[in-house]
């Protein structure tokens, strides 16, 4: 499947796409999908919404949330994953909570330690982010910036968006 979707797209962008089978055979669709629209000339109509945030602000929802998620039980999910057979190997490849939530039950960090490395990858992560974005916006692809407290606006550039193009 890897060699399949390397000759439909020799640009990938994406190396995570070829670690995990469900990823793979996506991106083949995506691939062959864009293919597809380059043999019939129909150029691809799409929406872009970022929610764009002060940093400072960005960095307490996510300590907020993070706290949120760490009190309604995500340290209780992840110990039911260890004995149900999942190693900590494994859990590190699930996402930032869960490989920082295994470094803890594992004791190779405190409970305090755990909470400030999680909460700053998640701040990076969100500048990486970001990154992505604008050099999305660098590339030509108009982004529809809204704040988070204008997130009700969505719903209406959805709404135009979908009553201007060939989906509706």
């Amino acid at each position: 499947m890897i060699a399949i979707l390397k000759d439909l797209n020799l640009h990938l962008h994406n190396t995570t796409d070829l670690k995990d089978k469900e990823r793979i055979i996506r991106a083949i669709l995506i691939a062959e999908e864009n293919e597809q629209n380059k043999l019939t000339g129909e150029k691809l109509q799409f929406l872009v919404i970022g929610i764009k945030e002060d940093r400072e602000l960005l960095k307490r929802k996510i300590r907020e949330r993070l706290k949120i998620r760490l009190n309604s039980g995500m340290i209780d999910e992840v110990e039911k994953l260890l004995s149900q057979g999942v190693t900590h190997d494994k859990l590190r490849f699930f996402g930032l909570e869960y490989k920082f939530i295994s470094l803890y039950l594992s004791g190779e960090l405190n409970y305090n330690d755990m909470y400030q490395k999680l909460a700053s990858s998640i701040s990076q992560f969100a500048k990486r982010q970001m990154t992505w974005f604008r050099k999305m916006e660098k590339e030509g692809t108009q982004i529809n910036w809204l704040l988070s407290s204008e997130i009700d606006k969505a719903g209406k550039l959805i709404s135009d968006f979908t009553q201007n193009s060939h989906f509706s």
